[in-house]
């Protein structure tokens, strides 16, 4: 059995944390398209497909997507919100990719490489896969507004050990294992998000960073969130303008 963190508890509410707000997905899929040199050609995988949230606006854009994920549950609401016959979704982990070697004109990984005990494995797999001269595309949110409010409130707890390395650290260590970062690009999108928000995702424990965190750390967090909400906003739970980026990270392969 695999040791990388499953999202089976998190499917029903993902989206709610990482989905992009409504329009900006076709223009990810479309900025990830671009970034990664990518047409109606490319064969294409993502490893830690998840809900979809990339594969499925990227589909549009290219000729294949395939997506692994080591959760069940997660890949059922990506089989219920695929809307294009280019998409195939397999339960499968990343440090035994189900592919022939040269399979894939670029790979991609979003927020997945931290849940990984075996990452250096699965980098391996990755570059395995990939056709000669195929890019990874890392990809990661930015920091926003709300965000922030979320990692103030928790400055104080200590942050749990991620069982993969940690994702401030990742483009160290691709490169430290013969990657070569070629390039960064960000798109950036506004959006309205309700600071309050914050209090109920946090309390139902609906970021994985949360997951390992006792019931007191939890409360204390809550606690400092709610004050730091009163102390900035005169009614935090009114939107407030908020600015978004998706990144993505380009990584040639390692010259052999």
């Amino acid at each position: 059995m695999t040791e990388s963190v499953s999202f089976d508890r998190a499917a029903d509410f993902y989206n709610q944390t990482r989905g992009f707000p409504a329009g900006v997905s076709e223009h990810v899929g479309r900025f990830l398209a671009n970034s990664g040199n990518l047409d109606r050609e490319s064969r294409v995988l993502e490893i830690g497909v998840g809900t979809g949230r990339i594969a499925i606006p990227l589909a549009q854009y290219v000729g294949q997507v395939f997506g692994v994920d080591i959760s069940k549950q997660m890949l059922h609401v990506l089989l219920k919100n695929r809307d294009t016959g280019n998409l195939w979704p397999i339960l499968a982990d990343a440090t035994t990719l189900p592919f022939p070697d040269n399979s894939f004109d670029a790979v991609i990984s979003t927020h997945v490489f931290h849940l990984i005990p075996n990452w250096e494995q699965a980098l391996g797999e990755v570059q395995r896969v990939l056709k000669p001269g195929g890019p990874l595309l890392n990809c990661f949110n930015g920091s926003n507004a709300i965000g922030d409010l979320r990692h103030k409130a928790f400055a104080e707890v200590p942050e749990p050990e991620n069982v993969g390395v940690h994702w401030r650290d990742l483009p160290v260590f691709i490169q430290k294992a013969g990657w070569t970062r070629s390039r960064k690009e960000t798109y950036e999108y506004d959006y309205e998000q309700a600071p309050y928000i914050l209090v109920g995702q946090l309390q139902n424990r609906m970021w994985s960073s949360t997951w390992r965190m006792s019931d007191e750390e939890i409360r204390q967090g809550v606690a400092r969130l709610k004050a730091i909400l009163e102390a900035e906003f005169a009614d935090p739970s009114q939107p407030i303008q908020v600015t978004g980026s998706f990144n993505v990270e380009v990584f040639d392969q390692p010259v052999l």
